[in-house]
């Protein structure tokens, strides 16, 4: 993808979580991420460069952080 796939992880209040390790997965499509894991920034975000597989169709990845919940994401690549 052009952009990086950003995922903001909040707590109450809408407040930025800082310091939360996140780990990608790729789940669909195949292609890959990098980097894999991290932990979030000041303003509670973290950033993967997503590449697509070369087949075009569903592509989806996952970001998991210990016990709260899964973010997916999804895209259709059209190589």
């Amino acid at each position: 993808l052009k952009n990086d796939v950003v995922i903001r992880v909040v707590g109450g209040a809408n407040q930025p979580m800082v310091g939360i390790p996140l780990t990608f997965t790729v789940t669909e499509g195949g292609g890959g991420i990098t980097p894999q894991s991290g932990v979030t920034n000041a303003n509670g975000e973290i950033a993967t460069k997503w590449t697509m597989g070369a087949v075009a169709g569903q592509n989806s990845l996952v970001a998991t952080a210990g016990s709260l919940p899964v973010a997916n994401v999804r895209a259709t690549a059209t190589p």
